[in-house]
C-alpha cells in the first residue's frame, strides 16, 4: 500500500534481483538502477517507479528522485523511474531490490520466476527441451520428499510493449537453483 499525502493506494510491486533491469537493456528515464549494496539485507528500502505511477501519483515531477514515500509500514526512497510502457511483469508499478543468497536458501523454496534472454538463433522449443532436461536432472538429485515441478518456458515478446519487446523467455520454475547453459545470452 503506497501512501502519499495521506492518500493510500494499492500498487503492484515486484521484487527483483540485480540482473533484472540490465536484462532488458533499458535505462531508467529518470534516476538510476539499484546499486549492488541495495540488494543486501538490512539496507534502507529503495524502489523504482513505473512511468504510469510517476505520472499519476507524482505528477511527473523530477523531485520524486531521492524522495521518501510510505509503503505499508516502511519508508522507501525512490531512486528511479522506468520509461513509458515498461511494466514487466504484469503491470508492475514499483520494483524493489530482492536480496537473495542462493547458498542460504532452502532447496524446497518454490517461488521464483526466472527471466532470461535467448541467444540469437535459439528457438523457444530448443530452450524448452533443455529446460526440461535440467528439471529432470534436478528432480533426480532432489530428496524423494521434495515435490519437483518441471520448468515451463513462456515466450514474452507479446507481453512487453515497444520498445521493450525483445527476445525474452520466462521460465516459471518451482525450485531454487542457479544453472546456466549455452543458449542463454548475457
Amino acid at each position: 500500500m503506497l501512501t502519499t499525502n495521506d492518500e493510500p493506494e494499492r500498487v503492484r510491486g515486484t521484487s527483483v534481483t540485480a540482473d533484472f533491469f540490465p536484462l532488458f537493456r533499458t535505462a531508467p528515464l529518470k534516476g538510476r538502477f539499484f546499486q549492488a549494496d541495495e540488494f543486501k539485507e538490512g539496507n534502507d528500502y529503495v524502489a523504482m517507479l513505473s512511468y504510469a505511477l510517476w505520472q499519476r501519483r507524482f505528477g511527473g515531477s523530477d523531485s520524486v528522485i531521492g524522495s521518501k514515500v510510505q509503503m505499508s509500514n516502511f519508508s522507501v526512497t525512490i531512486v528511479g523511474v522506468m520509461p513509458r510502457g515498461f511494466d514487466y511483469p504484469t503491470q508492475t508499478e514499483m520494483w524493489f531490490p530482492y536480496p537473495i543468497d542462493p547458498a542460504k536458501e532452502k532447496r524446497f523454496n518454490r517461488f521464483l520466476t526466472v527471466v532470461g534472454r535467448l541467444k540469437p538463433g535459439v528457438a523457444i522449443q530448443q530452450a524448452q527441451s533443455e529446460m526440461g532436461l535440467m528439471s529432470e536432472r534436478l528432480a533426480q538429485s532432489q530428496q524423494a520428499s521434495i515435490l519437483m515441478r518441471s520448468a515451463q518456458l513462456i515466450y514474452v515478446d507479446f507481453m512487453l510493449t515497444e520498445p521493450f519487446a525483445t527476445r525474452l523467455a520466462t521460465a516459471t520454475t518451482r525450485s531454487l537453483g542457479a544453472t546456466g547453459f549455452a543458449m542463454w545470452d548475457s
